[in-house]
């Protein structure tokens, strides 16, 4: 395991400077993972994996950990594998390579309009899904899916359903490894829409960014930018086809799970109006093809 004291200013990857002393690890395993994390016992640690919020809030001085532990080359982390009737998909595994691994084609178009294409080879999976940026796409068909998300802690792996540590964020310990997530193969390719309202160019923040798919028991929904964080529509409303697509979707744009973002990018009633229309257009699409 790779561990020294980076000095004020360590200039990471030949980005910005970072203006804090830290320790730098890096295990190779899950028990030198372990190792770090006791070396580290009453300092501010932090789990490294993509690096780019870390990095960003640091140059800044929003955050000043005292020790960084980077997590890309433990196994564990780094799988994309169909087993047993799952797939399994390691948290450290960047967005370009969930793309290029194409394994679930609606997670697959999602990453790919998270970012540009040089930040997509850097942001992680675990990142997005665990990051401060409010948005967490690539969480919309991890929830749609009925993924499961394997956490690692002081030795022992666990696994809980994602819709249950989901809640506005992945709940988790200050020290607990987010290690992938576990998703049903019969989810990996149901019909699915994907669509991204921006202000500006195809790679932006999201006005509203919607996911759904076809499953046999009717339409799934998950939405991003609509409120302060990601979440799956499970109100009835959704599949109600005696109620015309036009005003099923009107109902649940307009009653939203906590208050409507409003913010530099749109005011609330704009980023309702485009959610209301892309719902709409997802619904006629969905159950016209199905």
């Amino acid at each position: 395991m790779t561990g020294y004291r980076a000095p004020g200013a360590f200039r990471k990857g030949g980005g910005s400077l970072i203006p804090v002393d830290f320790e730098y690890y890096r295990p190779e395993s899950l028990a030198e993972l372990s190792d770090a994390l006791g070396d580290c016992a009453g300092r501010v640690a932090m789990l490294y994996g993509g690096g780019s919020e870390i990095l960003s809030m640091a140059r800044v001085g929003s955050i000043a950990p005292e020790a960084v532990i980077d997590v890309k080359r433990i196994p564990e982390c780094r799988g994309q594998a169909l087993e047993g009737g799952r797939l399994f998909l390691g948290a450290a595994l960047t967005l370009t390579e969930v793309a290029e691994g194409d394994c679930f084609p609606l997670l697959s178009t999602t990453v790919r309009r998270i970012a540009d294409h040089t930040n997509q080879c850097r942001i992680t999976l675990g990142g997005n899904v665990c990051g401060t940026v409010i948005y967490r796409e690539a969480v919309l068909p991890l929830l749609l899916a009925d993924a499961s998300v394997v956490l690692w802690s002081e030795g022992a792996m666990r696994e809980e359903p994602l819709s249950e540590a989901f809640d506005r964020r992945l709940k988790r310990g200050t020290r607990e490894l987010v290690v992938g997530f576990s998703v049903p193969e019969a989810s990996l390719r149901l019909p699915y829409v994907h669509a991204k309202k921006t202000r500006g160019g195809k790679i932006d923040y999201p006005l509203v960014t919607v996911a759904m798919q076809c499953a046999p028991e009717g339409l799934r929904l998950a939405v991003s930018g609509a409120c302060e964080f990601p979440y799956r529509e499970r109100r009835s409303a959704l599949n109600d086809r005696e109620i015309p697509a036009a005003e099923r979707a009107r109902v649940l744009a307009l009653n939203l799970p906590a208050a409507p973002l409003d913010d530099a990018i749109a005011h609330a009633d704009y980023r309702q109006l485009q959610l209301e229309d892309t719902i709409r257009a997802g619904i006629e699409r969905l159950e016209a093809e199905n």
